[in-house]
């Protein structure tokens, strides 16, 4: 079973180069859980189904499948990386004003990650949209500060990975764990 420091949370705006930054960390001991706002997304344009449903049913499909992603990690070894996680999504619900202090703190006490949370920046010039990436660079500024204040409040420790080339991002990465 991967521990809670194995349960590595890299998070961020959309556009910030996190799926890239997976990409090019995984091994057989790396487990990599993709962002699960993507794969709702993607199953919905393939019904042929607008992008998202209202924010609200959306933060709680996506709670469920964030779920579902921690509990996949617990049989196996060695370490999960999260493309983003249960508590983006919970600051997602919060920000609706969607989230009860019970749902908060039984996912807080149920799904723990590692305290040293990774954030990629925004970053102007490497920001682009694609079909499930329909937010404005202003959302992604937005959704950065309100996912920093969010960790912050939970009393992770956030580090920040520098705007650099892919392959100097998993060094900076690794050398932190």
């Amino acid at each position: 079973m991967i521990s809670r420091e194995n349960r590595v949370v890299i998070t961020g705006g959309p556009g910030t180069g996190k799926t890239s930054l997976l990409e090019a960390i995984k091994a057989p001991d790396r487990h990599v859980m993709v962002d699960t706002a993507r794969e709702i997304i993607r199953a919905r344009h393939a019904k042929g189904l607008s992008s998202r449903p209202d924010p609200e049913q959306f933060g709680w499909d996506m709670l469920k499948a964030d779920i579902h992603n921690y509990r996949l990690v617990d049989a196996l070894t060695g370490t999960a990386f999260f493309d983003r996680s249960i508590l983006d999504t919970l600051c997602y619900l919060d920000e609706l004003s969607e989230l009860g202090g019970d749902v908060r703190d039984s996912c807080l006490e149920s799904y723990p990650y590692q305290r040293k949370v990774f954030i990629l920046p925004p970053w102007q010039e490497i920001y682009t949209t694609d079909n499930e990436r329909d937010q404005s660079f202003q959302e992604c500024l937005e959704v950065d500060r309100a996912v920093r204040a969010w960790y912050e409040a939970l009393d992770y420790e956030l580090v920040e990975i520098p705007r650099v080339a892919i392959n100097a991002r998993v060094q900076f990465l690794m050398g932190q764990l």
